[in-house]
């Protein structure tokens, strides 16, 4: 007759995850942001006649709450019309 033994690292290991290096590393690949699209932005968006700074927001792509570029970051094109 066998009998089960329980061992404490047993206990302690018995709800651990593991996770490989690329799941950790990459957090598109770990599913945990999404892949920033391609996206251009038409000439016209750049030709306005007066400085100012122009979000490049694609958070519609992304499914973000607010204006984003990427997961983590807003990008802006500055424009600066000479004499202004």
């Amino acid at each position: 007759m066998s009998q089960k033994t329980t061992s404490p690292l047993g206990d302690l290991t018995k709800e651990a995850r593991y996770y490989d290096y690329a799941s950790t590393a990459n957090p598109i690949f770990a599913g945990l942001i999404p892949p920033v699209p391609y996206h251009s932005f038409s000439p016209d968006f750049f030709q306005q006649k007066t400085s100012g700074i122009l979000p490049l927001d694609v958070s519609d792509k992304l499914k973000c709450p607010g204006p984003a570029t990427s997961p983590a970051l807003l990008a802006n094109f500055v424009r600066i019309v000479k004499g202004t």
